[in-house]
């Protein structure tokens, strides 16, 4: 199959190329390949966008999900070009989340005509109850390398990212001994600069939602905000217009360049009416796309797609190249899936988004075919 006269994401930079595929994979790309082809001339072709920290969408929560709901989810995801994403969870008692996780391993095995659930993003219980957010207090807790493996045990090592904060008991001798096999975002907490530079010296390399749920960027305490413009880690920002301004949005960019990540953060009330809905077992309200805890004032996770986070990142100012890069091979890179995920090379699967000059979808392409 050929793919002519686009404008293609390639190595960093939006070039003129035509792709050719042959069955699952990228065959060549180059600015002009002989040969009858699609011809997409005036669209973008980037790789399928990767969503590292997403809890829902569709009307369901992968906590409460079973195999059919998560396959109309990996099919939701898919039209908005993800091709391969986390599923994220939430603060539940440790019986539940280990259930959940192993229906999420056992879905990742099952082939599915949408995007590839490449692992899971535990997302609580290691929390702070003063920075919880929408999480539900009642099942917090200190991290421990036995209840940790236990959990990795349920789901068949499937936690491919787990989240904490670096200020509980513990948290610095946990991210030691975890972090070769599982990537430490620091999250959900009050942490000091000194805290937080030190969580990174013993091994995190993420942080969860940058300036959300966290201690403010200040100009005599910086905060987890300073300590990741000062680091190498990644950092995820979720570009909806409501979790952060779009200042903030170019200013994360301006400090962190390609170590920004977009993320959706989004719950099951992406692609549905504003309404009620719950997450982690919390009531959540949705007016006007803002998602707020029904019985409190936090912001419960957005209701976007990761397509609509790049154009928002590029109507705020973020340039394309820089925008598409924050939603492809820098999430890519913070799961350490560089090798498989979020770039267009001969070799490589043939995932790709299409876009149309206004950065909506026109067509996604998984393992080479067309939806």
């Amino acid at each position: 199959m050929l793919l002519k006269n686009a404008v293609v994401y390639f190595r960093g930079a939006l070039q003129k190329l035509d792709l050719e595929l042959e069955g699952e994979r990228i065959l060549r790309v180059a600015p002009r390949i002989p040969g009858r082809g699609d011809d997409l001339t005036g669209l973008v072709i980037s790789p399928g966008l990767v969503d590292i920290h997403t809890h829902g969408c569709a009307g369901f929560d992968f906590m409460t999900a079973g195999p059919e709901e998560m396959a109309l989810m990996q099919r939701f995801y898919a039209d908005h070009g993800v091709t391969a994403l986390l599923a994220a969870g939430m603060t539940l008692p440790l019986e539940d989340l280990s259930a959940a996780f192993a229906r999420i391993a056992a879905q990742m095995k099952r082939p599915c005509a949408g995007a590839a659930i490449v692992g899971i993003n535990m997302e609580g219980p290691y929390l702070s109850s003063a920075k919880k957010g929408a999480h539900d207090s009642r099942h917090l807790l200190p991290p421990t390398e036995e209840g940790f493996r236990q959990i990795q045990q349920a789901c068949g090592g499937a936690v491919r990212m787990v989240d904490l904060c670096p200020c509980l008991p513990g948290a610095l001798d946990f991210i030691r001994a975890v972090k070769d096999s599982t990537v430490v975002s620091l999250a959900h907490t009050p942490a000091c600069y000194s805290t937080a530079m030190a969580a990174m010296e013993a091994g995190a390399s993420h942080v969860t939602h940058l300036f959300n749920a966290m201690a403010p960027f200040l100009h005599r305490e910086p905060g987890l905000v300073g300590a990741a413009f000062d680091s190498t880690v990644t950092a995820e920002l979720i570009c909806d217009g409501i979790h952060l301004h779009p200042s903030a949005i170019r200013a994360a960019f301006s400090s962190l360049g390609d170590r920004a990540v977009l993320v959706s953060d989004s719950i099951c009330a992406a692609g549905m009416p504003d309404g009620h809905y719950t997450l982690g077992g919390l009531e959540v309200t949705v007016e006007q796309g803002r998602a707020v805890l029904t019985h409190g004032d936090s912001l419960a996770g957005s209701v976007i797609t990761l397509d609509a986070a790049v154009r928002s990142a590029i109507r705020f100012g973020i340039s394309p190249q820089l925008a598409l890069h924050a939603a492809t091979a820098a999430p890519a890179a913070a799961i350490r899936m560089e090798d498989r995920l979020g770039a267009i090379l001969p070799g490589r699967r043939a995932d790709l988004a299409v876009f149309t000059p206004d950065w909506t979808i026109h067509s996604v392409y998984l393992a080479g075919h067309r939806l």
